[in-house]
């Protein structure tokens, strides 16, 4: 294995996680009977748990640095990997065409996060590459759905 290159069962589970955002546009898409209101504010909060999950794997990386970084480099990385959490869970409590667009935000900010903490030797190299294709996904996937809510 490459060191720039994710393992393929980290990038299948990532991908995998990108299921009930593709659900959801295809759902709105074909106007599937019994699609409500309930269903649709979970795909937020779904998006706000992920959000979540990408954000806190940060603070897993900054204390498992421990004493080998600098710091205030893991003081930062544990502060910043709480933020995203935060606004996520703020997202989510929007009306949801407002949601899912401030999710279409969130993720690919993540990927800032995610560049900082290889930069800070935080996390493996691959980490990027194995966090890309699933972000670009459920990005595009609540724009969609907000964009959809909004026609």
């Amino acid at each position: 294995m490459s060191l720039a290159r994710p393992p393929r069962f980290a990038l299948f589970l990532a991908l995998s996680g990108t299921l009930p955002v593709l659900a959801a546009v295809v759902a709105l898409l074909v106007r599937w009977p019994g699609l409500d209101g309930l269903w649709l504010r979970a795909v937020a909060v779904y998006g706000a748990v992920i959000v979540s999950f990408v954000a806190g794997a940060h603070w897993g990386l900054a204390c498992a640095a421990g004493a080998a970084a600098q710091r205030a480099v893991v003081q930062r990385h544990l502060a910043w990997s709480v933020v995203p959490a935060l606004a996520g869970w703020a997202v989510a409590a929007q009306p949801l065409w407002m949601a899912y667009l401030g999710l279409a935000v969130l993720f690919p900010l993540l990927l800032v996060l995610d560049r900082v903490a290889v930069g800070a030797g935080l996390a493996p190299i691959w980490w990027p590459a194995m966090r890309l294709p699933p972000t670009v996904v459920i990005a595009l996937g609540y724009l969609a759905l907000g964009l959809l809510l909004l026609v």
